[in-house]
This record gives structure tokens, C-alpha cells and sequence, in this order.
């Protein structure tokens, strides 16, 4: 497949690494020369350019701008009816990428996070797209919504790993302060977690739920933390940060 990318920061990076080496052709724009020279470097199919050459080379483009560029950036290409264009931008909607990219008319809508370079990456997606599945699907959980108002909230959900990373900082910095062992702190919270993670049903509609109630031992140790983290009104300030994405992203459920 001939693959483009449009846009060279930290996402597309981490696209292309995740593809790379499958026998694909791929075209990166040389917005950022640095980058893209990196790239092209480790991987011999990678190869940059210009942004219009990118989508003169391309069938599947990838858009990994910010949306105020986007806007001015996109128009200006030409783009071609049987392309297929799968943006990861928020705060815009499929008819407006449908105006940009005119007269591409196959467009989704993705949001691939870093560790997609490696795989396990969930990828909610609408409308469906079959060349997402087919380049990323393998090892990458591909999640495709029911319509285009479920992707705003999908983005809001992406905002949480930054708090919850800082809940799992504080917690190994709480461990190793009265240990004294910086490393085995860090590993003992990233393990505690992830091999919960990991024991729970892939398939389990209520998974978070069963787990809480499996560890909510009337006064326990974890059943205490979390009545005191609720009482001091963690959770519902946690909902209100969503919340507050609303007008943001346009939020409308």
C-alpha cells in the first residue's frame, strides 16, 4: 500500500512506526525536516516531502495536524476522489474534513495514542475503515462507533491517562519515600496495576465494576482508600473535568 502522512509530529511518528516494515510505501510530509529525516533513515520505505507530493503518492493519507492548521493547510491539496483519508485531529468533524479534502469523499476519524509505535493501542474509529483494520488491526484493537458524536467523548476519555499516570507517580514517589528505593517503587505500582489489568476478561461488559466489588472487603485496605478519596470529592471532580470538554469538543450527549 501506498501510505501518506500528513503532519510529522509525535503522533505520526508513532503511526509510522507501527506500520513500518509490512511492505508498505510511506510518504511523510517534511513539515518537520527533522523528524521526517529520522525516519527515513531507519526505515528504507519511508520517504519524505512535500505535503503535495505526499498526497500525489498516497491512496491512504493520514492527517496528524492540529485543527487550526488543518484548516489552512488541507484545501490547498489535491486530494483525489478514491483516497481514502483517516484523520486523528479533535475538534474536527468528519463534513468538515469532507470540505478539505474535497473530492476525497472516504474519510474516518481515529485517535491513536503513542504506544501504538508498539501496538495494544485502542482505536475507536467512525465510520468504519477498512484500511485502518488492515494496517493497524492486527495489534491494535480497532473499535468502531455507532456514530459521528460518540469520537468527541472518545477524545475527552484520552485526556484521563495524564491523571491517572499522575495518581500512579504519587503513588510510587508515597512508596519510595519510606522505602528508599526509587526503581522497585515504580515497578511494584506499574506491575500492581497492570497485571490487574491484564487478570481481568478481555470480553466483560461490567470488567471495572466486578473489580472494584472484588476489592471492596468491608474495611479493607482498598474499600477504606477509596470511601476517603470519595469523601474528600476525587471522583465527582474527575466527572467535572470531563465535563468541562464539552463545549471544547463539542460534546452534545
Amino acid at each position: 500500500m501506498n501510505v501518506g502522512f500528513i503532519g510529522t509530529g509525535e503522533i505520526a511518528e508513532a503511526l509510522i512506526r507501527g506500520v513500518a516494515g509490512q511492505g508498505h510505501h510511506i510518504w511523510i510530509s517534511n513539515r518537520s525536516s527533522e523528524r521526517a529525516n529520522k525516519l527515513s533513515e531507519v526505515y528504507s520505505e519511508v520517504i519524505s516531502g512535500t505535503n503535495e507530493k505526499v498526497i500525489l503518492n498516497s491512496d491512504i493519507v493520514f492527517i496528524c495536524l492540529m485543527s487550526t492548521v488543518a484548516s489552512k493547510v488541507l484545501p490547498k491539496l489535491s486530494f483525489r476522489e478514491g483516497q481514502q483519508i483517516i484523520s486523528v485531529m479533535a475538534n474536527t468533524t468528519n463534513e468538515q474534513l469532507k470540505d478539505y479534502c474535497y473530492p476525497a469523499k472516504n474519510i474516518s476519524i481515529t485517535i491513536p495514542l503513542p504506544f501504538i509505535a508498539k501496538g495494544g493501542c485502542p482505536l475507536p474509529v467512525f465510520p468504519r475503515s477498512l484500511a485502518l483494520e488492515v494496517l493497524y488491526g492486527s495489534n491494535n484493537p480497532i473499535i468502531v462507533l455507532k456514530n459521528a458524536a460518540d469520537i468527541a467523548p472518545h477524545f475527552a476519555i484520552s485526556a484521563t491517562l495524564s491523571p491517572i499516570f499522575s495518581l500512579f507517580d504519587v503513588a510510587a514517589k508515597w512508596l519510595s519515600q519510606r522505602t528508599g528505593n526509587d526503581l522497585s517503587s515504580e515497578v511494584y505500582v506499574t506491575h500492581l496495576f497492570k497485571g490487574y489489568l491484564d487478570f481481568m476478561p478481555d470480553e466483560e461488559c461490567e470488567r471495572f465494576q466486578n473489580a472494584l466489588e472484588s476489592l471492596s472487603t468491608e474495611g479493607g485496605l482498598n474499600s477504606t482508600l477509596k470511601a476517603f478519596m470519595n469523601e474528600k470529592g476525587t471522583y465527582d471532580a474527575f466527572v467535572d473535568g470531563l465535563d468541562a470538554f464539552r463545549d471544547r469538543l463539542e460534546i452534545t450527549k
